[in-house]
This record gives C-alpha cells, structure tokens and sequence, in this order.
C-alpha cells in the first residue's frame, strides 16, 4: 500500500517562516485533520517551498528552553510562565522551527513511512511530488487507522 491512499492535502494547515510564534498559536489552534487537533504544520515559503515543520514541542520549547528547566523547577514565582510567553509571542517561526525535515513521496510505502516515524519519532511527515513541493502530510494516527482496519478486517 502506498502513501497516495491515506495522504490528506495540507489546505490552509501551513506556516509562513516571518509569522510570529503568537500568529502561528493561533493557526495551529485553529487547525483540524480528522476532528483531531493539528500539533504541528509545515513551514512554506512562498506557499510553496518546505523549509521547516512547527510543532507544539518547538513552541513549548521556545517558551522553557531546556537549560532553565532546573532553575524554574525551584521557583513558584506567580505569574513566571505568562511572562515567558508574552516574552518570546513575537519570535518568528523560523527562528525556532525545525529545519531537517524527513519527507517522503506520494509513491513511497507505508512501510517505509512507518519505518521513518518510528525511528524518528514522528507524528506527522510531509508528502512531497517530484518537484520537492508539499502535497500533503501523513499523519501517525492515519497510519495506525490504516493497521486497524486492516487487522479488523483480516480472517483468522
């Protein structure tokens, strides 16, 4: 089975590297596949090009970079992680998002796209066409869908 039957057309669901993290929130939050909530998107430049994924980690991770994790475990300072937040709402997209993106193609496995989640531990993977362009996104709970069908359907 090949990636072509589960692979959902991105729509609306994209960033563009100059938004802000506070405008990518929002997008994200806004954002559905399947009724599920999106917890991560592609970057595009130009509408086009992939230069980057954004996903909720990248965010949070920009909010409580990992070296203060230590310090602010011993604070209970009121009102700490609002002032993180409003502090880095600004920030573009590109400076945080991450840029060594794992793609495959229309024509690829499913096979191969779980091989590549599981070892990279993904929950989503940009599609691309043969010209490098985003087709769509796989998404790890499409994948598993697929199994469950598939093992509810097999005969013993």
């Amino acid at each position: 089975m090949y990636v072509r039957k589960l692979v959902e057309p991105i729509k609306d669901n994209w960033l563009e590297p100059e938004m802000t993290l506070q405008e990518a929130v929002v997008r994200l939050s806004r954002a559905s596949h399947k009724g599920r909530t999106v917890q991560g998107m592609v970057v595009l430049e130009n509408g086009t090009k992939l230069v980057g994924v954004l996903s909720i980690k990248d965010i949070i991770r920009a909010i409580i970079p990992s070296y203060m994790e230590d310090i602010l475990r011993e604070f209970t300072w009121e009102g700490m992680f609002e002032d993180h937040v409003k502090r880095v709402k600004n920030v573009k997209v590109k400076d945080i998002m991450s840029r060594n993106v794992i793609t495959v193609k229309v024509d690829d496995s499913l096979i191969r796209c779980a091989d590549l989640m599981i070892d990279n531990s993904l929950q989503r993977i940009p599609v691309v066409d043969d010209l490098g362009r985003v087709v769509g996104i796989l998404y790890i709970h499409d994948l598993y869908e697929k199994i469950s069908d598939l093992m509810s359907s097999a005969k013993e």
